[in-house]
């Protein structure tokens, strides 16, 4: 056997020196940074009252959160929840996360928190708080900000039954509304389920679902959902494709449910009940993973009911066949997960599905609070058409007119 000159045994020595440096280096490499989901956020919060001299009065609230965060977190690891207004911390709240890792797709890892709460917490009075989320680490306790948001709390009178009438605690809710175009797009790598959680648990294989929230008053029923339906064009042309899959029912993510007794005009004492939805939900859209691909170009998606459009999407497929990140993404740093989109809404005003908007909350921002950054975004907000009464009226009881004044006022109106 020829033995190598010195050049070439040195040649050969860098080259596997360096090879296994680049080995060690992957091996050691630092993890991805942790993001939190801004879809996947919600909040909410439970009204709590006392009894003083026999009369209900407000004891404020206590909030809680849902939230998810992309990346490996040790065991015992936890997310810390800072709420504050007007730059006066009101309360700190911590919760041990729940990790899940893929060996299989590492960008599937990823660390979540259901109803992160404190039920000792006492927060009074309505206005916008600011939540600062924080992840401590289980091994070094060190802390990661990982970003700050805006929860718009509204507040309520209510009355008490009897004759004559007597006012009862106010009572506190969410405002979701800025997130009314919010809609993500998610799609799964391959034909499997990566995890239970939603909103990507929600479907399973190749399909492909499209989440979205709603505001809704009491006349709203669950079984509206049972007559929608999607149909989508690419490029102006009707999409047509080889297996569409099934239909499947509109599944419901989260939701808000807040009811109040309130007293209708001319009632000596009889109350009523106006009632608050807010509901997150997933549709399953008419087409597969795969049907990106042979189909590039601009989508257009409506959602529709009874011949209605309720909501309209659109996106775009690009030559790799996979759908384009929004600007709200790519230079506003939204954080979604790893096969998501966010994608351009439209909301018609005469539809059924939305019963309340705020436009103004909505271009204020999405995803509680953040700043939309791109001019895309500003536009589809500005276009959000004002819906019904964006919020419950409040109007404490008053003894004087408690006999002809109802509580319910302007805010209790309903568009038929």
């Amino acid at each position: 056997m020829k033995l190598l000159d010195f050049a070439s045994r040195t040649l050969v020595t860098t080259a596997l020196a360096t090879a296994f440096s680049s080995v060690a280096a992957a091996q050691t490499a630092s993890p991805a940074p942790l993001a939190l989901d801004d879809a996947y956020l919600w909040f909410s919060v439970e009204s709590v009252e006392n009894s003083v001299d026999g009369h209900r009065v407000d004891a404020g609230f206590f909030p809680e959160v849902s939230a998810r965060v992309w990346g490996a977190m040790p065991a015992q690891s936890a997310l810390v929840f800072t709420y504050s207004r007007n730059g006066q911390q009101l309360a700190r709240v911590r919760c041990t996360v729940d990790s899940y890792a893929y060996d299989h797709d590492p960008s599937f890892s990823h660390s979540l928190v259901e109803g992160c709460e404190d039920r000792d917490v006492r927060i009074l009075g309505a206005g916008d708080l600011q939540v600062e989320i924080r992840a401590v680490d289980g091994q070094t306790d060190a802390e990661t900000v990982l970003g700050t948001r805006t929860v718009s709390i509204q507040h309520v009178a209510t009355v008490l039954g009897g004759v004559p009438p007597t006012a009862g605690a106010d009572k506190y809710y969410v405002s979701h509304h800025d997130q009314i175009i919010d809609s993500v797009l998610f799609w799964h790598p391959e034909n499997q389920r990566p995890y239970d959680h939603s909103y990507m648990g929600s479907l399973s294989g190749d399909l492909v679902g499209m989440l979205f929230t709603h505001s809704a008053t009491d006349s709203f029923s669950r079984s509206a959902y049972a007559d929608m339906n999607v149909r989508c064009q690419v490029d102006g042309q009707p999409l047509t494709t080889a297996s569409s899959p099934l239909p499947a029912n509109v599944e419901q993510q989260r939701y808000q449910l807040f009811q109040r007794q309130y007293l209708p005009p001319g009632s000596p004492g009889g109350t009523a009940i106006e009632e608050w939805k807010d509901l997150q939900v997933t549709v399953q859209m008419p087409f597969r993973r795969g049907d990106f691909a042979t189909h590039p170009g601009h989508w257009v998606c409506d959602l529709r009911a009874n011949g209605q459009n309720l909501r309209r999407w659109a996106w775009t497929v690009g030559a790799d066949g996979l759908p384009q990140r929004h600007a709200e993404q790519t230079e506003g740093g939204l954080a979604l997960g790893p096969r998501a989109i966010l994608v351009e809404t439209t909301v018609f005003a005469d539809g059924h599905l939305d019963q309340r908007t705020s436009p103004t909350e909505v271009q204020r921002g999405g995803f509680y609070g953040r700043p939309w950054v791109s001019a895309l975004a500003r536009a589809q907000a500005a276009a959000v058409p004002a819906i019904g009464d964006a919020f419950m009226v409040y109007e404490p009881l008053r003894a004087a007119a408690a006999g002809s004044a109802g509580a319910r006022g302007t805010g209790g109106r309903r568009r038929r």
